[in-house]
């Protein structure tokens, strides 16, 4: 069966085995698609039996993903018909959707209380040689327990599946516990792409909370499974499970299309015909505006000195009195409980806060991002909801709780909440790994119930499920991206070890690493990316400095999301926070977050990019990172990125032209190259604002022209204050506006540097050259 009439690059075909493979573009890649799961612990398998195939039809249809040519395998075993897997191929389009429905109920399938070792296995792939890939850890795996265990989702990179098993181990970070002792680790999406980056990715289409990939062993040799979690004892009759596999000839843009499937999937058109994946939150106060956390990592967190009303009192007046833009507050731990991770109630603790929320808020002006955690199994809240109680934790089952949650926040000031401790709820409640669905009924309750009350979510501490459950709400527009920033704060950490709270030091490379590879699949499914709080002081005093300051905020900044100071009142770097955003706390952003470089990946110095793109041009920022330990050469070439437009390169901290095509070096530790490729506009280099990190941010700069003599920028930006646009070189340019008045145009350090005050916020940059 051809699956791609319009263009014949996919096509879907029977085997010999009684499976199905796929080639795209002429070239196997899925060699043997099958099922396999465990019945009383025997496993039956659709490659050599007990399961074989019975007969098969094939189908033309609709759904929301379009037109599709179905071929429908029904697979028996001693007892008759028990499974339908039906493999959907859309028309003109180079992806495929696999539905496996149980035709009876099949008992004993369970495989122990684990997300590696699954049941339900369908589609089982074996895949072909000479693959690489590029995975994400799930963040639990299995006999955790209770109490606060797993890690933030990580990245693992292997040539060839052999290899992939040893990644999986050495990813991940835990400050209290050994997590790089077991391969055995589950994961999704699966990218696997080849030397020319022809790629497909893999995952779970439905049932994300309890349906990660795994690699297992088949009468066939190693292969990829999408299965269910293995706690699944009974499987029901009608029970469809649904996985999706994306094709495509490059790695990143297979990417992007896989993220916007999973959307379209859920009913929601939004972005489809984009060329670029932006945050479904782009507009929330929390990807737009400068935030401020009392998070692990920042001077003012529970660890250290607990946040209270006269702390937020004083860091406001700091801020006005500065000049410093922050738009909201991200608070930690304003409620009542007894241990981190495990709330009493969703009252503010009344030490912290005498007078509660809402007056703190009104007196400051600033809005809230109000934290929570899992609940304690002895809170008070089943007293009056329906909940579900367990030994670690407990949940309510219905949505009113979260309704009433919803409601006072909103009335106390909030813009959106904080659910942390994510996994740790599914860790400590057997019920929803061990009933299907009823994770997703959860997360519909909390995340349906704060939209009502038009609350925005970030979520922290998740599995990659919640990743990719997030499509499905509009509201959910963030995740953390990685690990508290304290565990790679080293005057931090010898502080925490003074008070006996001892704690794992992770890399600042590997937590960067982390950050910049997970916010790739954030920005996949729509979500902006918090890198977490950061200290923007090199110098902060009492063992808060922070060496990697600069690094930090660019990173974050070209990250396209959230961003959030956390230093001491009288400490904030304001150079830093000039170049992060404007007066009015709007954020100097790009339009997307930080992409890999495929042919990087392996290397010690790893480039990642993004841009801003404005009508017909686009001006992308590349950053080379030494993500090791220690000082490595590069050679990094420009090329691709240059080869079919006219664009400039330069470098942002030497404040020179880049000649190339091939860049060299050596970099330190942590550093390396920050670059800016400019566009011509009608003969202008136009590099954009000279002290912000991001030079052309799309929300402030809302168009540029050619016209005949030159170029027109239009702006959406805070009056009254000055500002400078830059031209790379000496140019003679004559500048002149609306809404804005030109003080000066003069050649410094190697720009051009137009400054002007702006009268009026729509206002007009005139170029003439």
């Amino acid at each position: 069966m051809n699956s791609s009439p319009a263009d014949k690059k996919l096509e879907v075909r029977t085997t010999g085995t009684g499976g199905v493979a796929i080639d795209f573009d002429g070239v196997p890649i899925v060699l043997d698609l099958g099922i396999g799961f465990p019945i009383q612990g025997q496993w039956h398998w659709s490659f050599d039996g007990p399961l074989t195939l019975e007969g098969t039809k094939q189908h033309l249809d609709s759904d929301l993903l379009g037109e599709y040519q179905s071929l429908a395998l029904t697979y028996a075993d001693a007892l008759g018909p028990v499974l339908e897997q039906v493999i959907k191929t859309y028309t003109g389009e180079s992806f495929v959707v696999v539905e496996t429905t149980a035709l009876r109920e099949i008992s004993g399938t369970g495989s122990g209380d684990s997300f590696f070792n699954t049941t339900f296995n369908s589609p089982v792939l074996r895949l072909a040689e000479g693959l690489s890939f590029l995975t994400f850890t799930w963040g639990l795996t299995g006999g955790e327990g209770t109490g606060i265990a797993g890690y933030f989702p990580d990245v693992a990179v292997a040539n060839g599946l052999d290899a992939l098993p040893e990644q999986l181990r050495l990813a991940d970070f835990s400050p209290d516990r050994d997590v790089h002792v077991s391969p055995n680790k589950p994961f999704a999406p699966l990218i696997a792409y080849d030397h020319t980056e022809r790629t497909v990715v893999i995952s779970p289409l439905n049932h994300y909370m309890v349906s990660p990939l795994r690699i297992l062993d088949t009468p066939s040799g190693p292969a990829v499974a999408r299965g269910l979690h293995g706690l699944l004892d009974v499987i029901p009759s009608g029970t469809t499970t649904k996985t999706i596999m994306a094709f495509g000839d490059a790695m990143v843009p297979t990417t992007l299309k896989w993220g916007k499937l999973l959307r379209l999937a859920t009913g929601s058109s939004k972005d489809e015909n984009q060329d670029e994946v932006q945050s479904k939150g782009r507009d929330s106060i929390l990807a737009r505006k400068l935030g401020f956390w009392n998070c692990y990592g920042g001077y003012y967190a529970q660890l250290f000195r607990p946040t209270t009303a006269n702390t937020l009192r004083q860091l406001s007046d700091y801020f006005r009195n500065a000049d410093i833009p922050v738009g909201y507050w991200g608070l930690d731990l304003w409620y009542q409980f007894d241990r981190v991770g495990f709330a009493h109630s969703y009252q503010p603790d009344f030490v912290k806060y005498p007078e509660g929320l809402k007056a703190v808020s009104e007196e400051t002006g600033i809005p809230y991002l109000l934290h929570m955690s899992s609940f304690d199994p002895a809170s008070n809240y089943p007293n009056s909801y329906e909940f579900e109680v367990e030994e670690g934790s407990s949940y309510p089952k219905g949505p009113e709780l979260y309704q009433d949650l919803a409601a006072q926040f909103k009335e106390w000031g909030a813009t959106g909440i904080w659910p942390d401790f994510m996994r740790t709820l599914i860790q400590n409640c057997r019920s929803l790994r061990s009933r299907l669905g009823l994770s997703d009924q959860w997360f519909s309750h909390l995340s349906q119930s704060m939209a009502e009350h038009g609350l925005d979510i970030m979520l922290c501490m998740p599995t990659v499920g919640h990743y990719l459950a997030s499509v499905a709400y509009d509201n959910v527009v963030g995740v953390r991206t990685s690990t508290d920033f304290v565990n790679h704060q080293e005057g931090q950490l010898e502080l925490l070890a003074y008070i006996d709270e001892y704690r794992t030091h992770f890399s600042p490379q590997r937590n960067l690493k982390q950050n910049l590879m997970m916010s790739f699949l954030a920005g996949a499914v729509g979500l902006a990316p918090s890198h977490d709080v950061f200290i923007s002081n090199r110098e902060h005093p009492e063992g808060f400095s922070n060496p990697y300051a600069q690094r930090d905020a660019i990173s974050r900044a070209l990250s396209a999301g959230i961003v959030g100071l956390g230093d001491k009142v009288g400490h904030i770097d304001q150079e830093i926070v000039s170049r992060l955003a404007f007066s009015d706390g709007s954020l100097a952003q790009p339009d997307h977050p930080q992409y890999p470089v495929v042919s990087t990946l392996h290397s010690d110095v790893q480039a990642f990019y993004t841009s801003t793109r404005l009508g017909e041009f686009r001006w992308t920022y590349l950053n080379l990172y030494n993500l090791s330990e220690n000082a490595a050469d590069y050679s990094f070439d420009l090329g691709p990125f240059v080869s079919e437009e006219d664009l400039l390169v330069f470098d942002y901290h030497a404040q020179e032209t880049v000649v190339g095509p091939v860049i060299s070096g050596t970099a330190e530790s942590g550093a390396g190259r920050y670059l800016i490729l400019v566009p011509r506009v009608s003969g202008l280099r136009i590099l954009g604002f000279a002290d912000k990190y991001v030079t052309m941010p799309a929300r402030q700069i809302k168009a540029i022209r050619e016209t005949g003599e030159g170029a027109a920028i239009d702006f959406d930006l805070p009056t009254g204050r000055i500002y400078t646009v830059a031209l790379v070189g000496d140019v003679p340019v004559i500048a002149s506006g609306h809404g804005l008045r030109v003080t000066a145009a003069a050649f410094r350090d190697g720009l051009t540097r137009v400054e002007f005050i702006v009268d009026d916020p729509e206002c007009r940059l005139v170029l003439r050259n």
